[in-house]
């Protein structure tokens, strides 16, 4: 009978205990989940119009990126070029709504290990006309591999992804927070990441004529009359021009330079249907080639094999 008692009396102590764990394990948790915060950054539809970025790579040096009506041009030092906006305008979405993973860090005591100090992370203040809408320390990355994860086995199977995450800080706060992504590859660069790099950009069935401006008596005209290309009179192999027409529609460079020429020694006029000519000028520096377009500000120096010889072909080539 003592007995009986005796292991009703645990069987009641031990529910008691685990219904108390298990609570403070819930107020524990909802307490946890309560002190971060949903978003850290939020734009509420505020234009950005500038984004300055301070990125570890530069040493503390600055790149501004300035938006002047529907144009963005990037600033570092006292240089100032013409910015490419489709690179622009994914750094804005990437930080509104940015969302806390977890709490790492409650204080400046780990703010070197997580690579958020001044020193250490790349820095980015997200403006509207001067006032401060975001400032944000870039720090860490890093790399979290799946829970139980096995080696492959089969090579048909999908493999388990890891977690990609950069740790952040916000600068009037203490508190470091993992969020998702890799948000260094993005900020951490310098203003030639952002520039335009557009030598052309053309619609190709609007193209009517091309002329080449050459050395000597090189030079010719190709023409599209009554939907026959024509050379000088002759008329040019249309599968051939229309291979170079494709080539030439949409070429860019990244090879800037601060090289500048006043006289080309090759031309090229592009003209067509309800759009501006397009004109490439060039000129040739031993095994290289300076090229500048109507279309872009920047020179760029690079071999002749690569956009050079796309854009000034030779006549026959297209017979």
């Amino acid at each position: 009978m003592y007995r009986k008692v005796n292991l009703k009396t645990l069987t009641v102590t031990f529910a008691a205990l685990l219904a108390w764990v298990i609570i403070f394990k819930s107020i524990d948790s909802s307490s946890g989940d309560s002190t971060l915060p949903g978003i850290l950054v939020s734009l509420e539809n505020k234009q950005v119009n500038t984004i300055r970025i301070f990125p570890r790579s530069l040493n503390g040096e600055a790149v501004t990126l300035v938006k002047s009506g529907d144009t963005w041009n990037v600033k570092q030092g006292d240089k100032t070029y013409e910015a490419d906006a489709t690179s622009i305008e994914p750094l804005i979405t990437q930080l509104d709504g940015l969302k806390p993973l977890r709490l790492a860090a409650k204080n400046d005591e780990r703010w070197s290990k997580y690579e958020v100090t001044d020193s250490l992370a790349t820095r980015v203040v997200l403006e509207n006309n001067g006032s401060e809408l975001a400032n944000v320390y870039i720090g860490k990355f890093s790399y979290l591999q799946p829970k139980n994860a096995m080696p492959q086995q089969n090579p048909y199977m999908r493999q388990q992804q890891g977690t990609m995450n950069t740790y952040v800080r916000l600068a009037d706060e203490k508190e470091v927070y993992a969020v998702e992504g890799f948000l260094g590859m993005s900020f951490n660069r310098d203003a030639k990441a952002f520039r335009k790099k557009t030598l052309t950009s053309l619609n190709k069935d609007a193209i009517t004529k091309v002329t080449f401006t050459y050395p000597a008596d090189s030079s010719f005209v190709l023409s599209k009359q009554n939907n026959v290309w024509m050379i000088d009179g002759l008329q040019a192999d249309s599968t051939a021009v229309d291979k170079y027409l494709r080539g030439i529609t949409n070429l860019k460079s990244s090879s800037f330079t601060e090289k500048t020429f006043t006289s080309a020694t090759h031309k090229i006029s592009i003209e067509g249907d309800n759009m501006s000519p397009v004109n490439v000028d060039a000129v040739l520096t031993e095994d290289k080639s300076l090229l500048v377009s109507n279309q872009n500000s920047a020179v760029f120096e690079e071999s002749m094999n690569n956009n050079f010889n796309k854009l000034f072909t030779s006549k026959t080539a297209l017979y």
